[in-house]
């Protein structure tokens, strides 16, 4: 059985609505401690001020530039008699908190490509491609919603019942609340029984915002010694905190790169802007990429989203394909829809590999697009109501504008249209 993992950040984010707190243009005035629940725990975190925040009148005035804003203290209660003893021993009354209405709990990176993978592979073959998350993100609530594919067989590499969320931040914007769980990367090198130790030259291993420079340098060796196919979706987020030199050690490693247009323009160093509707120009972009990859780019792809304006893939041979957002579909919540896109995107290059079979990239392109697509129209970043093969079939009939891809020309023309299916 072939192996696909998912590895880096699998934190959880819990967000909700505040009701009834004064709002101005630029600040949130909160009780000094925030209170929500998720699935029968408590969780209660006492705000530190960083930057412009400020105190007054006893309230912490936060600045919503939706920026993260640490906790000095904060605690995890298996249940509601435990919190009420606790608020009693310390004197913490009604008035020094604000209750926050968890509405969503919503996964990081890691997570959500991993139940991506596992809900689409599951409609398309259960006995070809194993899915593996190699992260830890210590939360019972979220372990059990998990895709039985990550729950059986230690295949979810977490950190055990008994312990939950020990930290969060806070990210705050329009009455809105997110409480961060930040995340805690699976270390799984040196342990005979990890599934990164035992990668195989056909296994595949999606590095997803991996933000830890120990942990990448390890994960770099790891490849080099193991030389499984390696994919990358490379976010804002990684190369803030890994660098641009990092990032592109790990990219020549990778036979796939997946990220959105301004990802890309971070890591090539752009001064200004890709012209969206100009092909060539983007496809120079592209084109650089995939000169930093394995093997200088043989054989390598390039997938670029450009969220409304739609989805890139420039394929091995250099051909340059388009697959548009339809249009006035119900959009919820856009969170996650980069890493529903990469989940398809990175299983359906591992099965094609695996298989032999005759998957294009353009076929690629479009799944993995409408993936994302249907990803929007759902609450959570991920959950079992994430892209099938039944899905995207039901998304092709209902919107006829989605059912090609696009070939493109460096003369800014579309040449031909390729059969999305």
């Amino acid at each position: 059985m072939t192996r696909l993992v998912s590895a880096g950040h699998g934190g959880i984010d819990l967000e909700g609505r505040l009701d009834g707190i004064p709002e101005s243009k630029s600040t949130i005035e909160l009780n000094p401690y925030i209170l929500t629940e998720c699935d029968g725990r408590y969780y209660l975190g006492k705000i530190a001020f960083a930057g412009k925040d400020k105190e007054v009148d006893g309230k912490a005035r936060l600045v919503l530039d939706e920026s993260k804003k640490d906790f000095s203290e904060f605690h995890a209660f298996d249940d509601k008699s435990s919190l009420d003893d606790y608020l009693t021993q310390t004197g913490i009354g009604e008035g020094d908190v604000t209750r926050v209405t968890t509405e969503v709990a919503l996964g990081q990176g890691a997570l959500n490509a991993a139940f991506g993978m596992a809900v689409f592979g599951r409609s398309v073959s259960k006995e070809v491609i194993d899915i593996y998350l190699a992260t830890i993100f210590e939360s019972k609530a979220v372990k059990k919603k998990l895709p039985k594919e990550l729950r059986s067989n230690g295949r979810y590499k977490g950190a055990g019942d008994g312990q939950i969320i020990t930290n969060m931040n806070i990210k705050g914007f329009s009455h809105r609340l997110t409480l961060r769980a930040p995340a805690e990367e699976y270390d799984d090198f040196g342990n005979r029984n990890g599934v990164l130790e035992k990668l195989t030259k056909k296994d595949g291993i999606l590095i997803d915002s991996v933000k830890d420079k120990g942990y990448a340098a390890r994960l770099y060796r790891t490849l080099k010694a193991t030389k499984p196919h390696v994919y990358i979706s490379a976010t804002d987020s990684m190369l803030k905190s890994l660098g641009a030199d990092r990032v592109k050690k790990l990219l020549g490693e990778c036979e796939v790169y997946i990220a959105q247009v301004k990802e890309m323009e971070s890591l090539l160093n752009y001064k200004g802007e890709i012209t969206r509707n100009n092909p060539a120009e983007l496809m120079d972009a592209m084109l650089k990429i995939k000169s930093m990859m394995k093997n200088e780019g043989k054989n390598a792809r390039v997938y670029v989203t450009d969220n409304e304006r739609g989805s890139y893939v420039l394929d091995s041979k250099d051909n340059l394909y388009y697959h548009p957002i339809i249009k006035g579909i119900p959009v919820v919540n856009t969170n996650g829809c980069g890493d529903g896109f990469a989940a398809v995107a990175t299983y359906l290059q591992l099965l094609r590999t695996t298989t032999r079979q005759d998957y294009s990239s353009s076929d690629i392109l479009f799944h993995a697009s409408i993936a994302g697509q249907i990803k929007a129209g759902l609450p959570t970043a991920c959950g079992e109501d994430m892209a099938t093969l039944q899905k995207i079939d039901d998304f092709y009939n209902a919107y006829p504008q989605s059912r090609s891809v696009t070939k493109l020309t460096p003369k800014y023309k579309k040449v031909r249209r390729v059969g999305g299916r």
